[in-house]
Formats: C-alpha cells, sequence, structure tokens
C-alpha cells in the first residue's frame, strides 16, 4: 500500500470527505484529491495528519507497525480501572462530573474550608468558590449588567424628556402621575 493509500485510508477510518479531511489539516479539497491520486506530500502535511488524527508516522510513510499511536486509556473508566478504583469511586466521579461547575466549585470551597479546619490540607488564601467563572455564567453577568445600565440609561433619558416638555417639573412629581410607570 502506497503512502497517498494510507492517508485514504486514514480519511476513510476517520469517516471523514476530503473536504472535511482537509479542514482539520488546512488543506483544500482538490490537494487530498491530489495527494490521494499520488502526488508527492509535504513533510508538513505527513505531520499534521500524525498529529490531528494520532496516526503513526512510521505507519504513515512506511506501512510498517500500528496505524494509530497508543494514547493511553479510551475512556475515563479505562484510566480508573488502571488505578484501581472501585465502582462506588467511579460513580462518586462520574456524579461530581455532572454537577454544574458553580455548585462544583462551591463544593471544593466548602471542603477545601472543611479539611483546612481539622488540619488535614493548609488553610487557602482564595477559596475555590473565587476561581474563574464558567463561559455560561460571565454570559449571564453580563446579560444583568446590561439590563441594569440599560435601566440607569432609562431613567435618565425618561427624566431629561420630562424636563424638556416641563422645565418647571421635577422627575417624579405629581404631574406626571408620581414617576415611572
Amino acid at each position: 500500500m502506497s503512502l497517498s493509500e494510507r492517508i485514504k485510508e486514514v480519511r476513510n477510518k476517520e469517516k471523514l470527505t476530503q473536504v472535511q479531511f482537509g479542514a482539520r489539516i488546512g488543506l483544500k479539497q482538490n490537494t487530498i484529491a491530489l495527494i490521494e491520486g499520488g502526488r508527492p506530500t509535504s513533510d508538513q502535511t505527513i505531520y499534521a495528519i500524525c498529529r490531528t488524527f494520532n496516526v503513526s508516522e512510521t505507519w504513515l510513510r512506511t506501512g510498517e507497525g500500528e496505524m494509530y499511536e497508543s494514547k493511553g486509556p479510551d475512556t475515563l473508566g479505562d484510566y480508573l480501572k488502571e488505578r484501581g478504583v472501585t465502582e462506588l469511586e467511579e460513580e462518586i466521579i462520574r456524579a461530581w462530573m455532572e454537577l454544574p461547575p458553580k455548585e462544583r466549585r462551591e463544593l471544593l470551597a466548602h471542603f477545601q474550608h472543611r479539611l483546612a479546619n481539622h488540619g488535614v490540607i493548609p488553610a487557602a488564601s482564595s477559596t475555590a468558590a473565587e476561581h474563574e467563572e464558567t463561559p455560561e455564567e460571565r454570559h449571564e453577568r453580563h446579560k444583568r449588567e446590561a439590563r441594569a445600565e440599560a435601566d440607569e440609561l432609562y431613567e435618565v433619558i425618561l427624566k431629561e424628556k420630562m424636563e424638556q416638555d416641563d422645565p418647571e417639573t421635577t422627575f417624579g412629581s405629581n404631574s406626571y402621575g408620581g414617576g415611572v410607570a
């Protein structure tokens, strides 16, 4: 099997079109078609394929050895079993990862505080709850801040408009029904 055939085999094993495969390694579809057709392949392209798809460079260049590099356990379960974790410990780890990030941080802060009080771990200068917020939390904070700023701006504009109508009237007076509805 030639280098071009092995490259095509990688693409087929990954179940990618030439367009998708090329996009993953930074090449256009027509270049992939030329390579698969036998055009000489640059070292840079070979490295990109190996790095992106975890393919053995030796296999890709020569056909010798295994197609894919050994990369350790394939799943969290395999990883945990290699370390002798019990089923209960695995369930706890999986349940932990299903918690929302904010709850995980709060629980970490709680345990950090409790363990530090018992002298098991040193007291930390910052708690786990003070760690960087998640993108979702940051988005929600930005929305709250934008709403607050919009409300403030609304009040300023409304006051200015009311004063334009009647400069003698102050914001919130009975002339306008006691303020903003």
